[in-house]
């Protein structure tokens, strides 16, 4: 689990693509990739193809995590020639020995392998023609300059660290707390939360359970009624409105949500906090 610098890490990567025009990217401890640039491109054209096919897509996800594997174990960079004649690299991000993540690059060539090329077509049910003019817009890059790239980015795996643009998430649970407080009316499902904060559902609803005592989607719940409660003691905004800051727009199931969890309609709950505070004897 990563604690991450967005805004800085996102420059640094966008550096490295505009000096080498190779795409890079981050990926924690599990193999989930986290950021990359380019940002709307996490395959080309070339790699969705042979990924499409089940044969492909499992040969992928091998050279990829073989290639972590090795980098965990040995702690240094590795740099080959992907499964479909690709060039790929992985270094390992370091933290008091451990490996906390990766940062990689690939989907370059440095010349043509279109043997290769039909062959993994033949094997994968892909069409030739189509696989092959693929192959041939990924831009070729020369060998030495690949070489290059993989020095540079080695050096960037350290930097990430020494200038804590990434670090061992230590307060997950705080993290996970404060951006559920800030957006409430956002996507707060289970997959947005894991792509925020680069986890697996297994391990969110693990971090979930021992932090709140409850599932993401309940501690979200809670947290979105009780902001309706806060809202509805505080300010006389219609309830309607209430229903929408707090990330909950549907005024029936609102209403339903409500009253399970205070025993009281929301209207009934605003007269109820207003009567306690008239009675109230100021200090």
């Amino acid at each position: 689990m990563l604690k991450i610098d967005r805004l800085k890490l996102m420059s640094l990567l966008r550096d490295f693509y505009r000096l080498t025009g190779i795409k890079i990217a981050i990926y924690d401890d599990e193999g989930v990739e986290c950021f990359s640039v380019p940002e709307d491109q996490r395959f080309c054209e070339f790699c969705k193809y042979v990924r499409s096919s089940e044969g492909g897509q499992a040969a992928c996800e091998r050279s990829d995590r073989m290639a972590m594997d090795i980098c965990k174990r040995t702690g240094k960079l590795r740099l080959y020639s992907c499964h479909m004649g690709l060039m790929e690299c992985f270094s390992p991000i370091v933290h008091q020995g451990k490996c906390i993540g990766y940062i990689a690059f690939g989907q370059s060539r440095t010349g043509r392998r279109d043997a290769l090329i039909a062959e993994r077509a033949r094997e994968y049910g892909l069409n030739g023609e189509k696989l092959l003019s693929l192959y041939g817009e990924i831009g070729e890059t020369e060998a030495e300059n690949v070489q290059s790239a993989a020095a540079i980015m080695e050096a960037c795996a350290s930097y990430l660290y020494l200038n804590r643009l990434i670090e061992a998430g230590e307060n997950l649970s705080g993290e996970i707390a404060k951006y559920v407080s800030e957006n409430l009316t956002s996507d707060l499902s289970v997959d947005a939360l894991c792509r925020v904060f680069h986890l697996s559902r297994v391990d969110l609803y693990a971090c979930c359970k021992d932090a709140f005592s409850d599932t993401p989607a309940k501690y979200v719940q809670r947290a979105r009624l009780n902001r309706a409660a806060q809202l509805l003691k505080e300010t006389t905004l219609p309830v309607t409105r209430v229903c929408e800051l707090a990330g909950l727009p549907d005024y029936n199931y609102f209403s339903k949500l409500f009253r399970a969890r205070f025993s009281l309609s929301p209207r009934d709950y605003r007269k109820s906090s207003a009567l306690v505070a008239r009675k109230t004897p100021s200090l």
